[in-house]
């Protein structure tokens, strides 16, 4: 269930799993980057599932929340700096704001 969403508005971010394994990530337009306030709309949220053998750039100000998955684990890569989510973190309660969380449907 998808109830936040997140954003850095300072950085990129990539991500890939390892060992061929297919995830899920939802994603929103990097929209107001500069306003701390500024949050997604329920309509520019997008779920995709993202094949195994592919890497994710993720541009300054994109939402996103994930990765996801149904295997009991898999490893990732994230590339962001190492501080990212201590001073660059904005969310979004989107359960909060819209009363409902999401869902993936495959």
């Amino acid at each position: 269930m998808l109830r936040q969403i997140t954003r850095h508005r300072n950085v990129t971010q990539c991500l890939s799993a390892l060992g061929d394994k297919s995830w899920l990530m939802a994603v929103a337009p990097p929209k107001n980057i500069d306003d701390p306030n500024a949050e997604p709309a329920l309509e520019d949220i997008a779920g995709f599932l993202i094949p195994g053998n592919v890497a994710v750039k993720l541009h300054r100000g994109t939402w996103h929340a994930g990765p996801y998955f149904e295997d009991e684990e898999i490893n990732f890569l994230n590339l962001e700096l190492s501080d990212t989510n201590e001073v660059d973190h904005q969310n979004s309660l989107l359960a909060k704001r819209f009363g409902f969380a999401l869902r993936f449907a495959l």
